[in-house]
């Protein structure tokens, strides 16, 4: 209920308050009644200083350390010449314990729901992962792998270097992954 305007009492000087009989009693006071749009403006500026103050309190957002990685494709590492026992290119070794943004293909032999498998250059697997420089061997910290049939990418690890099992060369490319990401363009 909007309470009714005050009379202005003729004798009180200029700029004297005007007297309001209120539920509270002559003289006093009390709240003001706003309409309701007053009212909702009101209440949004109070919300809106409320949302400032909080973000000020809170201090600057993180960055995304995610935007300032760099992309590696797995083209640039599969498409090279390696014979065992000797060095990889220098722009290839200087990525050994970088964390990276990866992408490329899961083999099509990685059995669903695997932690670990063969990331390739290719789709239908025809030509990737044949010889130990064509893939990478890919270990997901927190994920499985799902069905992904497109280009994928990760954000982790890489290491690089040959990998010796029983006098054999078992990899060249480790990386372990901190999440997985598929893409929606599949052609690259």
């Amino acid at each position: 209920m909007v309470a009714p305007p005050a009379a202005v009492d003729a004798s009180a000087p200029a700029g004297a308050r005007a007297s309001v009989d209120t539920p509270r009693g002559r003289g006093s006071h009390g709240p003001v009644a706003l309409s309701p749009n007053r009212m909702h403006r009101a209440r949004a500026r109070a919300a809106l200083l409320l949302a400032l103050l909080v973000a000020v309190l809170a201090g600057p957002l993180p960055a995304d350390d995610d935007d300032d990685l760099d992309e590696v494709s797995i083209y640039e590492l599969t498409e090279i010449t390696w014979r065992p026992g000797r060095p990889l290119p220098e722009e290839i070794e200087a990525l050994d314990g970088e964390r990276v943004r990866l992408g490329g293909f899961v083999a099509l032999d990685t059995p669903e729901g695997s932690d670990v498998f063969r990331m390739i250059n290719d789709s239908c697997g025809c030509g990737g992962g044949s010889k130990i420089h064509h893939f990478v061997e890919v270990t997901l910290l927190d994920d499985d792998t799902g069905y992904r049939p497109g280009w994928v990418e990760l954000v982790g690890t890489l290491s690089v270097g040959e990998e010796h099992e029983d006098g054999f060369v078992t990899s060249v490319y480790r990386f372990e992954a901190e999440y997985f990401v598929e893409k929606d363009d599949w052609r690259r």
